[in-house]
């Protein structure tokens, strides 16, 4: 009886395995397609736009105040291309979030609203169909 429930839980859990696809290109390409739903989407920007909008001209304009936008910055930095990797987005495209939150790190740079800029990029290059294939960029 005991080997019987074995069996029947093994199936169960093999076809389970298989019942979420993965949503691929073409017959036998072996792309995967990476896509940013609009909830992730709006939540990257809630956790951006703040930063960009309110911190970073607060924070700029007071002169020898740079230290806490930089306690700011580093972690939003790490945060969000966290967030994009973990995901499955590649890091070819990852890149583009990460750039601009390191030229946050450039005095007075810092007041425009790069970050978001660079998360709509991002958001953007992954959503319109590109695909990936072993960590490398191909576009449609």
């Amino acid at each position: 009886m005991v080997d019987g429930a074995l069996e029947e839980a093994s199936v169960e859990y093999e076809s389970a395995e298989t019942e979420a696809p993965i949503k691929t290109g073409p017959e036998g390409s072996g792309l995967k397609q990476v896509k940013i739903s609009l909830v992730e989407g709006v939540i990257m920007l809630l956790i951006v736009l703040p930063a960009d909008l309110i911190f970073d001209p607060l924070l700029g304009l007071i002169p020898g105040i740079n230290l806490v936008g930089i306690l700011i910055d580093i972690p939003l930095v790490f945060i969000i291309n966290f967030w994009l990797l973990m995901r499955g987005v590649p890091f070819g495209r990852t890149l583009w979030t990460l750039i601009g939150g390191l030229i946050e790190f450039i005095p007075y740079v810092d007041l425009l609203p790069i970050r978001t800029a660079t998360l709509l990029v991002t958001i953007y290059l992954v959503n319109r169909g590109a695909r990936v294939k072993e960590d490398k960029l191909m576009v449609e």
